[in-house]
């Protein structure tokens, strides 16, 4: 078994569940700076730029370039492109689509039972004019999408991914 593919492609999973993660938290933290009442530099640095941007950066680098990011803690360049990563990679992304979509589509059985509750208490739908509720659900939704996405593309994103590798 060469360990080395399973090294790259571990990292490359790794990305690819930091870009989605942070993708998937998006949402609430754009809704707390909109419709917040804080409106300032420091707060749009704290709460968007740096918690949105810097994980989307690394999670890239990671999905992109494995092997350079296996080489400063191995010490040598890891192989990738291997027959063992092309074999697994697409299994690894369907399990990853697997996990959001289950998550989305709880979170989203949630939103629709604090919405059928809050309608039955109060009789309005006041609860998704709460900005936090509404970048919730979307958020749910996205996960769901994304979920679906990877689960049946899972080979095509993988095989997409290779040759963005070649090409590199």
């Amino acid at each position: 078994m060469d360990y080395r593919a399973l090294v790259v492609l571990s990292v490359r999973t790794a990305g690819l569940i930091l870009l989605l993660r942070t993708l998937s938290l998006a949402p609430d933290r754009v809704a707390a700076f909109v419709f917040g009442s804080e409106r300032s530099i420091t707060f749009f640095v704290g709460a968007i730029l740096v918690p949105i941007l810097v994980p989307l950066v690394v999670g890239w680098f990671l999905l992109a370039f494995p092997a350079s990011s296996t080489r400063g803690i191995g010490g040598e360049p890891f192989a990738s492109g291997t027959e063992l990563e092309r074999l697994l990679q697409p299994i690894v992304f369907a399990a990853i689509g697997l996990y959001y979509l289950v998550g989305g589509l709880a979170d989203i059985g949630y939103y629709l039972a604090l919405k059928a509750f809050d309608d039955g208490d109060y009789g309005t739908a006041r609860l998704f004019a709460n900005p936090q509720y509404s970048a919730g659900f979307i958020n749910a939704i996205l996960r769901t999408v994304v979920g679906v996405g990877l689960l049946l593309g899972a080979r095509g994103l993988s095989g997409v991914i290779s040759r963005f590798r070649q090409g590199v």
